[in-house]
């Protein structure tokens, strides 16, 4: 039977190459990362949260039982090439003979919801009137700092931002694409972004 860190690297495949790749995905140290998946440390404290991310069964992760991908879990989706965004184009097309450049997993039903972007501030990235699809299980602010969220005030208010550290608080300053810096902010919680969706 495999090892934990031989069934986590199995994991880890399907969606990146290198451990390197997803320790970044993962906000991990890639050397930590690393240690994980070639068993010179233990994992079981972070197991629930791999399972989730690499979309496998959390027993199977843990001691090889069962199978590999966990029920209900969502849905795979070919990545197929690239398009371009400026003056270069990518060919690619859907054909059956195109070959994969890698997969893409959706969730499943009951771990996202979602909310319907109202204003600006986000532009490019996001539109007023787009419908932005995020995990419910909320996280840490700290799991999510320079990277773009959802993120919780101690006022009350939900907003679209990237939360930076302030070293030696508890507070963040919170940046989006289009607005000033709002520092000194106290943050209750964040959830992570999975996908845009047109309205």
């Amino acid at each position: 039977m495999s090892m934990p860190g031989e069934r986590l690297q199995e994991a880890r495949k399907r969606y990146f190459e290198t451990a390197r790749e997803a320790a970044a995905a993962l906000n991990l140290s890639p050397f930590t990362y690393h240690q994980y998946e070639n068993g010179n440390r233990q994992f079981s404290r972070h197991a629930p949260r791999f399972a989730e991310f690499f979309r496998v069964d959390l027993q199977w992760l843990l001691t090889g039982k069962g199978a590999m991908k966990k029920k209900g879990a969502g849905l795979d989706v070919p990545i197929l090439g690239a398009v371009g965004a400026g003056s270069s184009i990518q060919p690619f097309d859907d054909t059956p003979s195109t070959v994969e450049i890698g997969r893409i997993a959706f969730p499943d039903p009951d771990t996202v919801a979602a909310v319907i972007c109202k204003g600006d501030s986000g532009y490019p990235r996001f539109q007023d009137g787009e419908i932005i699809i995020y995990y419910v299980r909320p996280v840490s602010p700290r799991e999510v700092v320079n990277t773009t969220a959802i993120v919780e005030t101690s006022d009350g208010r939900r907003l679209i931002k990237q939360p930076r550290s302030q070293p030696g608080t508890n507070l963040f300053t919170l940046e989006s694409f289009n607005a000033p810096p709002e520092h000194d902010v106290e943050l209750l919680s964040a959830n992570r972004i999975h996908s845009i969706v047109l309205p």
